[in-house]
């Protein structure tokens, strides 16, 4: 193809992208990688239309996925319920208030059109609003009954209405506070000065508890239990015995429901997936777009159950997405299994079956062989520090309270969670007495 050619061509793409409705364009592109939906969203004559059809879930994950100069482009576009969904995740570690985060997202809501912020700080909750500004501004206000003259000297200099006198105790970040302040007084007097009022008076500990609760609410929707919740998933409950008596039937529970069923279908949990795994092949087998779309949003409140267990950060894109690889890999290891390597009969299952059900099956997999492998250093003389490489380097991952398989023995970088049940093979096969010698020196 000549160079007018294509370039006619890309231009007939754009002009077809743009006459296409966001929500057809969400389904199109989902199965894009980050950058090249991002790439896409450049040659879009409306692209904040696109952008706000997203899953909120999406929606960070894009940004995660970027660099910073085109994760603040894509902000700029966002709608205010993204916004809340990344300060959710940003602005919290565990249960508590988090400063450092804070203080770079109020940076970067300070570069968002004054539209964009105005409607952003008017509908965050008022607690969160005033935890958030607090440590970042000492707020005074004038006494009533003593002339300005006298008592000017000991006021700050910012104030935007002559009652409420501000300091900024992070000069780098004062810019961006006034910014911010100036676009709350502008969009809703009134509501500045509450806010004004409760940052004047001091943080009391009513505020973050509000705001928390708040939090844990919306995020609850997303798919985010509770740590107790969230630690069944790793709870051996007979699942083995189910699936393998029945490895087809009826869906075994129902699947989470989320806020918006009418939303745009998820597409982040899919694209971690090795291309390579039976997973991955099941899924690319799937004709009805429902099943997809179910197992998309399955896997995403798993993956949120295993960052939640495993005290993961949300807020790391590291974090992100190896809970995903986690969740796929477990699963990957319970199709082969149940499917005997079979890509029909997996697709059944995937079809058929929950899919923290499989995971579950996945991990009890990984336990058994746990089991089986102290049980052989118990009867070994010497224990596990005399059994040599690699067998003691990857038992010691094996034996942690998350299970590892010790992939560094086999060239890659780090230990890592297991994704095939070739990994299972290959330890058994170690911890065979008969052949232990002659697969040590097969490694």
């Amino acid at each position: 193809m000549g160079g007018n050619q294509r370039v006619a061509s890309i231009e007939l793409l754009r002009r077809n992208l743009n006459k296409a409705s966001p929500r057809r364009l969400v389904r199109l592109l989902g199965p894009l990688s980050p950058r090249a939906f991002f790439g896409v969203i450049q040659s879009l004559n409306r692209p904040e239309a696109l952008v706000r059809e997203l899953r909120d879930e999406d929606f960070y994950y894009l940004t995660k996925a970027l660099s910073e100069e085109e994760a603040l482009q894509l902000l700029s576009l966002a709608s205010t319920k993204q916004l809340q969904h990344c300060a959710d995740l940003e602005f919290w570690k565990k249960d508590m208030l988090y400063s450092d985060g804070i203080a770079k997202w109020l940076d970067i809501f300070a570069q968002l059109p004054i539209d964009q912020v105005q409607d952003l700080l008017t509908t965050l909750d008022p607690e969160l609003l005033v935890a958030m500004l607090h440590p970042f501004l000492t707020v005074k206000t004038r006494n009533a009954d003593v002339d300005y003259v006298e008592e000017s000297d000991t006021l700050p200099a910012y104030t935007l209405e002559d009652v409420f006198y501000v300091d900024f105790p992070a000069p780098s970040l004062e810019d961006s506070l006034k910014a911010l302040l100036e676009a709350l007084y502008e969009a809703d007097t009134n509501y500045y000065f509450t806010v004004m009022e409760s940052l004047a008076c001091g943080l009391s500990s009513d505020f973050e508890e509000a705001a928390l609760h708040f939090r844990r609410a919306r995020l609850a929707e997303k798919g985010f239990p509770c740590f107790e919740e969230a630690l069944e998933i790793y709870q051996d409950s007979g699942v083995r015995h189910i699936l393998a008596a029945s490895p087809v039937a009826p869906r075994d529970v129902e699947s989470p429901q989320y806020d918006d069923p009418d939303a745009a279908p998820l597409a982040y949990p899919l694209k971690t997936i090795p291309a390579t795994s039976l997973f991955r092949q099941c899924l690319d087998q799937l004709t009805d777009s429902q099943d997809r779309d179910r197992i998309s949003s399955e896997l995403a409140h798993l993956a949120n159950k295993i960052i939640v267990a495993d005290s993961l950060d949300p807020s790391l894109y590291e974090d992100l997405t190896k809970s995903l690889r986690k969740a796929s890999g477990y699963i990957n290891i319970a199709l082969q299994e149940l499917g005997d390597g079979e890509p029909a009969a997996a697709t059944d299952l995937l079809i058929n079956r929950h899919i923290e059900t499989l995971f579950r099956y996945g991990f009890q997999s990984i336990l058994s062989l746990r089991r089986e492998a102290m049980t052989f250093v118990r009867k070994y003389e010497g224990g596990i520090e005399n059994l040599g490489y690699p067998l003691a380097t990857i038992l010691r991952e094996l034996f942690k309270k998350r299970p590892l398989f010790a992939a560094n023995v086999r060239g890659e970088s780090k230990p890592r969670d297991f994704q095939d049940r070739e990994e299972i093979i290959y330890i058994r096969r170690l911890l065979d007495d008969s052949s232990l010698e002659q697969a040590w020196e097969d490694v």
